[in-house]
């Protein structure tokens, strides 16, 4: 399964773990693109990163704009939903809802592995 062809948005993910240089995201399911249906127990895991960045955005008074703030490794927020992944040539991201906060969230990864698997 390439992850290129998955689609997350609304997916409920069961478990987020960080490890030394590693993320996993455990969904319920995924939707697989090319097969058109869902698949079940799929874990994300985003790896071997150079440069890893979190931010989560969130909305002002006026609700006009949003603050950008920056999350530290042992302050992230963890993902309710991942609406979007985007790999754009060596940068992957990772955008959706936070589940502590309720804002959009977005994680970079700069030069990474990442890989699908069952579990």
């Amino acid at each position: 399964m390439n992850v290129q062809h998955i689609e997350t948005a609304d997916c409920n993910i069961l478990d987020t773990k960080i490890f030394s240089n590693e993320i996993k995201i455990y969904f319920d399911s995924v939707y697989d693109l090319e097969k058109k249906k869902y698949i079940s127990n799929i874990s994300l895991s985003v790896f071997n990163w150079s440069f890893f960045e979190a931010k989560v955005f969130i909305s002002n008074n006026s609700g006009d704009s949003f603050e950008e703030k920056k999350l530290l490794i042992h302050k992230l927020e963890f993902f309710e939903h991942i609406q979007k992944i985007s790999i754009e040539e060596n940068i992957f991201i990772l955008q959706g809802y936070s589940r502590e906060s309720g804002c959009w969230l977005e994680y970079c990864f700069l030069d990474s592995d990442f890989c699908l698997k069952t579990f």
